[in-house]
């Protein structure tokens, strides 16, 4: 009796291993609520839960709020989700960081307008079968603004008019006047046959004159 017994046991133990195929896998387990908690308290909450602390995966976020530095902000999966077999428990742990500076204020825009006094010089091309006639002397250029981009820059030269007789002698010298229209972009201002460039309270730059081309270097004056 007592083998037949031990019999019947196997044989039903063997039916139900047949009919399973294998033992039954365990059920998984629940993930539990862990923001708020600080990053050892959250990984005790997963081992009391069963699962793995090896899931547990905490990276660091900035955060502000004092109360919530060294404390899980979010979690992925949510709370009471059931954890697949390799899904890790992705978190955010606040952290402080240094905010970072504040942007440089914006340059400020370059001031063209105002009165200016320097020096010119530059080369008069002399008339057919005369030479070429230097000249240099004081510069004035008084820069008006007529729109958001466009001025009025006028401008004095001493003794750049030069008048000459036929036979190339040199009469007189007298003061050269001048106006144009010039359109700025950034510290650069250019115009019909002018172009310049404002640097700190100086503008220098060129001019096509009639008979040559000057060169003057003038520094804000007012």
């Amino acid at each position: 009796m007592r083998v037949l017994l031990l019999l019947l046991v196997a044989a039903a133990t063997a039916a139900a291993l047949s009919a399973t195929g294998a033992p039954a896998a365990p059920a998984p387990c629940k993930v539990p609520k862990l923001t708020g908690r600080t990053t050892s308290a959250a990984k005790a909450a997963v081992k009391r839960a069963g699962c793995p602390t090896s899931a547990f995966k905490a990276t660091s976020k900035c955060e502000d709020a004092t109360a919530k530095i060294g404390r899980v902000l979010d979690q992925k999966p949510a709370p009471r989700s059931a954890l697949k077999k390799g899904q890790k428990i992705a978190v955010h742990v606040g952290v402080f960081c240094k905010p970072p500076p504040p942007p440089p204020p914006p340059p400020e825009p370059p001031n063209f307008l105002g009165d200016f006094v320097g020096t010119y010089s530059g080369i008069l091309v002399g008339d057919p079968g005369c030479p070429d006639i230097p000249i240099s002397g004081i510069a004035e250029v008084i820069v008006e603004q007529l729109g958001t981009t466009s001025y009025d820059v006028r401008f004095g030269l001493q003794n750049a008019h030069v008048v000459t007789t036929e036979n190339c002698m040199e009469v007189e010298r007298s003061n050269s006047f001048g106006e144009l229209t010039a359109t700025a972009t950034g510290t650069r201002l250019a115009g019909p046959g002018f172009a310049a460039s404002l640097a700190g309270e100086a503008i220098s730059g060129t001019f096509q004159a009639r008979q040559g081309q000057i060169s003057f270097t003038v520094t804000r004056s007012d």
